[in-house]
């Protein structure tokens, strides 16, 4: 996920049985407008085999899922400036890596 020059890695993979999670857009209301007329797209990450749907950080919010998607490190190759992402190092859902 990236947000400007913010970056994290979240896991793809559904907490209740494994299954691939995708993104799925939405129209919502937009909170700014009181009135209700604007609409706004906002992500989900939706699994196809039982339903379980996430936001866009990975928190769980419908569905069997048991807990939010696994976030990982991610840091900057020193040779050439690749992301590298470390699925054996899981970190807060909060934690990001600012680009230079």
């Amino acid at each position: 996920v990236r947000d400007g020059k913010r970056v994290r890695a979240m896991s793809g993979t559904c907490t209740h049985l494994g299954c691939s999670v995708r993104p799925e857009a939405v129209e919502a209301p937009d909170p700014a407008d009181p009135e209700g007329r604007r609409h706004r797209q906002v992500w989900y990450l939706t699994c196809p085999c039982h339903g379980s749907r996430y936001r866009a950080d990975g928190t769980n919010i419908a569905g069997p899922a048991p807990r939010p998607l696994a976030s990982f490190r991610v840091s900057l190759a020193p040779d050439d400036g690749q992301l590298i992402v470390d699925v054996a190092a899981e970190v807060a859902s909060d934690w990001t890596l600012t680009l230079p």
